[in-house]
């Protein structure tokens, strides 16, 4: 936390200044990932199945020993508009799944994320697209529930590490109303060891401008 404070006062001071801060808004996000690729916790579900084999026998070997399961997702973000049509929106993301590897063996991928993203919008309409990219940490943590306990020694080591994403969606901009609805969709690379962890995040959300 103290590094994300840091780095997020750093990247403020460097360029905040450098525009006229125009508004401020606040709101919450709901979501769901797509296409969850970790490959260093898919080797590691395979050695898990491998562990049940030989613990209880080739009827325990997990059918799909891979990770590729939707994540729920919520958060909340704060926006700091500014000229020249530039916001810096921060941002706390808590996404998880459960999944059943098989009978009385369930694993559980949490990661929370926050981090600040640069968008650029276009156009003046009530359809107001945006795209942009930002920095992030995630702490993602892994757990296994079951009677073997032995199988936790298997998982990845949880983990906080740095990654970048790209976002593209579309606001509605009332005019006189302060909620904007949106639509985004953000691109996440996640530099876990190994192999980096990548995901696509669909979200909806809304956001109070003041």
């Amino acid at each position: 936390m103290k590094t994300l404070i840091t780095t997020m006062a750093l990247i403020a001071c460097l360029t905040i200044p450098a525009f006229a801060i125009t508004g401020l808004g606040i709101g919450v996000h709901v979501g769901q990932t797509t296409g969850y690729d970790n490959g260093n916790l898919d080797t590691k579900i395979q050695e898990i199945s491998d562990a049940l084999e030989q613990i209880i026998g080739p009827e325990a070997a997990i059918e799909t020993p891979e990770f590729k399961e939707k994540l729920t997702n919520i958060g909340a973000h704060i926006k700091f508009g500014t000229l020249p049509v530039i916001d810096f929106i921060g941002f706390f993301d808590y996404s998880w799944k459960k999944k059943e590897l098989t009978s009385n063996v369930d694993l559980r991928v949490s990661n929370l994320t926050y981090g600040v993203t640069a968008v650029k919008k276009f156009g003046v309409a009530l359809f107001k697209p945006y795209a942009g990219a930002g920095i992030a940490f995630h702490k993602v943590v892994y757990n296994i529930e079951s009677e073997y306990e032995s199988l936790l020694l298997l998982l990845p080591n949880d983990e906080t590490k740095m990654g970048y994403h790209f976002v593209g969606g579309v606001e509605l901009d009332f005019p006189l109303f302060p909620l904007a609805p949106y639509a985004e969709g953000k691109y996440n690379i996640i530099t876990t060891s190994d192999k980096s962890t990548k995901y696509f995040l669909l979200s909806v959300g809304l956001t109070m401008n003041f």
